[in-house]
């Protein structure tokens, strides 16, 4: 059976509209406009093991808007799955085919946001993928962190495609998280893995079996797995 599939399915059946809602609404508060009177629209998640995506709307858009949005948003998460060697979507923006940039691949999550400017998209995807991949992060805090870190690069100037390094690197330093998983765009499939065990073990305070229910695994198997990678 496998891990990451199976861990896939259970985050994004667990859809969390509050940290999405969360973020929009920091989005539309921040100084100087930056989403340009853009006010919402839609937010997508990868689910590996049917091999289909959970989308849902957020905010307030036009009507007219709300088919372009859906198809974005839906299309950036495919895009990335199609190439599971890129971390952004940004990596394969393609403006004649109408392919922005937006969604974020952060280890066994594929999200995408459509509805702000394309760094705006971005920040949001990766911070929730961030938000629902970490359980030790700090939940009271973690608002006011993607904040300051969006203010801050919207201050830089930074061009688009090389906006989310730094708002990564600023959102790390503020939450003083070391087990912060890093963004990069080189994660085998074996330490992708990896990190979910890590991360499903983190959750449930290194009591395996029931992390290993939440993985989808035998207790056993994930025994094995963690000898093999070394988390003993």
């Amino acid at each position: 059976m496998n891990t990451i599939a199976n861990f896939t399915n259970n985050i994004t059946s667990c859809f969390d509209t509050e940290a999405v809602e969360s973020l929009v609404s920091i989005i539309l508060q921040l100084p100087g406009d930056p989403a340009g009177g853009r006010k919402g629209g839609f937010f997508s998640i990868y689910e590996s093991v049917s091999m289909s995506m959970v989308t849902k709307s957020f905010g307030d858009f036009p009507k007219e808007k709300a088919g372009q949005y859906f198809r974005n948003s839906t299309e950036k998460v495919t895009r990335l799955v199609k190439n599971p060697e890129h971390y952004r979507s940004f990596q394969s923006r393609d403006e004649a085919k109408e392919w922005w940039g937006g969604g974020i691949h952060y280890v066994y999550l594929y999200c995408a946001f459509s509805g702000f400017p394309e760094k705006l998209d971005e920040a949001l995807s990766l911070i929730y993928a961030i938000y629902v991949t970490h359980y030790s992060l700090d939940r009271k805090t973690f608002k006011h962190t993607f904040k300051n870190a969006v203010l801050h690069q919207q201050k830089t100037q930074y061009k688009d495609n090389e906006f989310i390094q730094p708002v990564f690197k600023i959102f790390v330093a503020e939450q003083k998280n070391e087990n912060i998983i890093p963004l990069a765009d080189n994660l085998s499939p074996a330490e992708r893995e990896c990190e979910i065990i890590k991360a499903a073990l983190e959750k449930h305070k290194g009591k395996r079996k029931n992390a290993a229910q939440e993985l989808g695994i035998s207790e056993r198997t994930l025994y094995r797995k963690c000898r093999d990678y070394d988390l003993n």
